[in-house]
């Protein structure tokens, strides 16, 4: 049993994401780009690079985004009246498997 659960109740089920996530009937995502294909649409159109640029920063500028990558290193469960719960996500992520949080509406 992990600390959390101990401390903040009953384990709660595990959420698979991809069963309950909604769907749309008729919606098909959009293909993926890169940062440098979307940077060469319009180019003719100066508001619309313009846009770009606030939008992108310095991936405007030329980065592909290709080299980029995001880490998560930690999620922290922020609730009004309790104490903040933070995850390490810099680790084995699967012995966060034995760790849940139940959260209530």
């Amino acid at each position: 049993s992990s600390g959390i659960n101990a401390e903040y109740g009953a384990a709660a089920a595990p959420v698979n994401f991809e069963e309950d996530e909604e769907v749309t009937p008729g919606y098909v995502a959009p293909a993926k780009k890169t940062v440098e294909e979307i940077n060469n649409l319009d180019a003719d159109d100066e508001a619309l690079v313009r846009y770009k640029q606030a939008l992108l920063g310095s991936a405007a500028a030329g980065l592909t985004g290709d080299a980029l990558e995001v880490k998560f290193l930690k999620m922290t469960f922020l609730s009004e009246g309790r104490d903040p719960i933070d995850l390490d996500l810099s680790g084995d992520c699967s012995k966060l498997e034995d760790q849940s949080i139940t959260l209530k509406e």
